[in-house]
């Protein structure tokens, strides 16, 4: 006989346990990881007891090493850690230990703190072969300075530099967040067979800057911000595919994706949430492209803010991007675009386009939701006719939208141009 009182006495019993875990990089508050316990119990900001050497991952996160690790001492003197103590139910210990890969890539265990007489939980990095690759590439893998202070040496607002893409021959995971809809993805990438799925960046915020000639307006980048959270799409890409994206997105170049001088927009690791049926989230490690320009120069075009509505209302209902500068600020009031039939008008863009080019008019915010079916329809073939007159001939967008307007055949690029 089993007591199903006695039951669930336990199971609350178990679920209301709390353990001490100590933070001190990606999980503390205000950055991009610390939604996995925000709904914990924050202490206090402490530091180890113990020694140990802090290394930049060069994916906007520390590894912690051991200093009975066979390098350390080739670094620099290891030191106290500084971080954050909290306390977290087992639920959260489970979805931290699912993050850092708990017990193969980190291993949690026990450690003193200052100034405490209870031990907490704390990953360290154990991969022998990353261990091993750190040693060999002190270059890629610098010392955090301030040693053992991540905090000071990562702000909250920045990306840092990552390069975890180079050289290696995927699948490389892509997160999509603004024009990037998977039927563009097939077509700069040269695969039909592409598919996309469900994902969204915590801890950051969609931003407009800089200027495109192809789409008459500012384009989208991203920039880490705590309490936010970017919704898109994941696509699976090989290096090749990867190569191709990375001319579409101007890269410095092939050779330095991750390069920011001279580039229109640089390679960004992150973590990004991969969503499935019934919520389940999963931590996956992405690559994404970030606008190194985001100086306000104006709002970004109809067309363009249509595109980001398609990508996210391929999986997020409702679908809604809001017109923030490089400084998270939003501009203008929000707007509601109709998208029953076409999500805008040519006309729309045409205007849009125009007045941002003379710097006047209005910078929306905009709100889009899709139609009654769940899809935002389109006209790709007259998308598609566009994109060749912008890029092949040299079109500015709005005369490439007035062109493709006017004809009847929206594929006859020849009629177009005439």
């Amino acid at each position: 006989y089993i007591d199903p009182v006695k039951c669930v006495a336990k199971k609350m019993s178990s679920s209301a346990k709390t353990y001490r875990v100590f933070v001190y990089g990606s999980l503390m508050r205000g950055l991009h990881n610390h939604h996995f316990i925000e709904r914990a119990t924050f202490h206090h900001t402490t530091k180890t007891r113990d020694t140990f050497c802090l290394i930049d991952s060069g994916s906007s996160f520390p590894y912690a090493i051991s200093t009975n690790s066979c390098f350390a001492s080739q670094r620099s003197k290891p030191t106290a850690i500084t971080g954050e103590l909290w306390s977290v139910k087992e639920p959260i210990l489970d979805s931290l230990d699912r993050l850092e890969g708990h017990p193969d890539f980190y291993r949690r265990r026990e450690i003193e703190l200052e100034d405490d007489d209870e031990v907490a939980w704390m990953y360290f990095l154990y991969d022998p072969k990353f261990l091993k690759m750190i040693e060999m590439s002190p270059e890629r893998y610098p010392d955090v300075i301030p040693p053992g202070d991540w905090r000071t040496y990562y702000p909250p607002g920045t990306w840092r530099d990552t390069m975890m893409t180079c050289g290696t021959a995927g699948p490389h995971t892509v997160f999509c967040y603004g024009s990037n809809g998977i039927e563009q993805m097939r077509e700069r990438c040269r695969n039909p067979k592409l598919t996309a799925r469900k994902a969204r960046l915590p801890g950051s915020i969609r931003v407009f800057g800089g200027w495109s000639s192809r789409w008459g307006g500012a384009v989208a980048s991203v920039l880490p911000k705590h309490g936010h959270s970017v919704r898109g799409s994941i696509v699976d890409l090989s290096a090749e595919e990867l190569a191709l994206l990375d001319s579409f997105e101007a890269v410095k170049s092939s050779k330095e994706p991750y390069a920011r001088e001279g580039a229109v927009y640089h390679r960004q690791d992150v973590i990004v949430l991969a969503e499935s049926d019934g919520d389940q989230q999963t931590p996956i490690p992405a690559v994404m492209y970030v606008k190194t320009d985001l100086e306000w120069k104006g709002p970004p075009s109809a067309k363009y803010l249509a595109a980001c509505v398609r990508n996210v209302a391929q999986f997020w209902q409702p679908a809604k991007v809001e017109v923030r500068d490089g400084h998270g600020m939003l501009r203008g009031a929000p707007q509601q675009v109709e998208s029953d039939t076409a999500p805008v008008d040519s006309s729309s863009a045409r205007e849009a386009s125009s007045s941002s080019a003379a710097g006047v008019g209005t910078e929306p915010s905009l709100t889009v939701d899709a139609g009654s079916d769940g899809v935002i329809h389109f006209d790709v073939v007259a998308s598609r006719t566009e994109q060749t007159l912008v890029e092949a001939f040299g079109f500015p967008i709005d005369k490439a939208v007035t062109a493709v307007d006017a004809i009847v055949g929206k594929s006859d690029i020849n009629l177009a141009v005439e």
